[in-house]
């Protein structure tokens, strides 16, 4: 991001009393991340990095690094009207959101405060986070995977917002739906069956049907296997209501 643009974008954020750091490279990027002393809830990023600032290598590698680390940083990719593809891309690699240059005042402002509060919401699933727990490195709520009509995502499971009686949907993004091959659209149909069983309590075939995925090499194998778990702790439960009540 060219400096002009990186000091637009501060003085906007900055009026409206957000604290904001600011690098020109994924090194730099990396390096704010890593350090314990910042907490940070929203990136901006510009794909087009330094050394490589013409290719979108970079930009996505900063992505990648900071989803594979367990981040909770929610990453808002800018992209010139022409790289709808690589913004996608990015999407597919676990951006939050992504803005076409250039962009209002308005609408970033916009995507900042949806992904700080898209951000404060993901906290309440779990204090040892929910991607941990299901073995994944990205995770949506109900309302991502409705908002991005070109991503395929697979439902993970419902879950008590903790400290909230509210039950939310978690999914996680597969990739471009036109690149999803035919295999994998067998295996999420398959997903899905086995999930709508562990739903309706039918604990028998969920846990046949979790089985058999983990035999296909889908690469959700511990996701699976937790799966597994919560069917087999569920139908204790289920066992020993039936025996109170016999």
């Amino acid at each position: 991001m060219i400096p002009p643009l990186r000091a637009v974008l501060k003085s906007i954020l900055e009026i409206q009393s957000f604290n904001v750091l600011e690098t020109d490279s994924k090194v730099g990027a990396m390096a704010i991340l890593g350090d314990d002393e910042n907490t940070i809830h929203v990136m901006i990023l510009d794909l087009g990095l330094p050394p490589k600032a013409h290719t979108t290598e970079e930009g996505l590698d900063v992505i990648v690094q900071t989803t594979s680390a367990m981040h909770a940083t929610k990453i808002i990719v800018l992209t010139g009207q022409d790289e709808e593809k690589s913004a996608l891309d990015a999407i597919r690699e676990g951006a939050f959101d992504f803005l076409s240059k250039p962009a209002k005042s308005e609408d970033i402002l916009t995507a900042v405060n949806r992904a700080i509060l898209f951000h404060s919401k993901e906290q309440d699933f779990s204090a040892d986070g929910v991607t941990r727990v299901y073995h994944v490195n990205t995770i949506g709520r109900e309302e991502t995977a409705m908002a991005v009509s070109d991503i395929e995502f697979m439902e993970l499971d419902t879950v008590h917002v903790k400290g909230k009686k509210i039950i939310s949907e978690i999914f996680h993004p597969l990739g471009l739906k036109s690149e999803v091959s035919e295999h994998m659209k067998k295996i999420l149909e398959q997903h899905n069956h086995a999930l709508n069983c562990y739903y309706e309590k039918n604990f028998t075939e969920a846990d046949d049907l979790f089985c058999r995925l983990i035999q296909q090499n889908t690469g959700y194998e511990d996701y699976y296997r937790y799966m597994l778990q919560q069917v087999a702790e569920k139908k204790n439960i289920a066992t020993v209501m039936q025996g109170e009540i016999s």
